[in-house]
């Protein structure tokens, strides 16, 4: 959303949950709107069940870590608030 140039309003009509929540955060400030009985979760990335090499485990985890990290700068990014 930030390689737009023009103003992009964002709207929650009725449930963003996870993502849909994230790119709620990532519109312009001023230009993103709640309809009052809508609802709004965000949910940080999960790791699916796995079973293998310990090694594996590991990638995951910290794969997991640095996209969690992410996701944390990108909504302190859209809402100007400190991670």
């Amino acid at each position: 959303m930030d390689y737009c140039k023009a103003d992009i309003y964002t709207v929650n009509c009725g449930m963003a949950f996870g993502q849909a929540a994230m790119l709620l955060s990532l519109g312009k400030k001023g230009f993103r709107a709640l309809q009052p009985n809508s609802s709004t979760k965000l949910y940080l990335p999960k790791v699916s069940k796995s079973s293998g090499a310990v090694i594996d485990m590991w990638i995951k985890a910290k794969e997991l870590e640095s996209n969690t990290e992410y996701y944390l700068e990108l909504l302190s990014k859209g809402t100007g608030k400190p991670t």
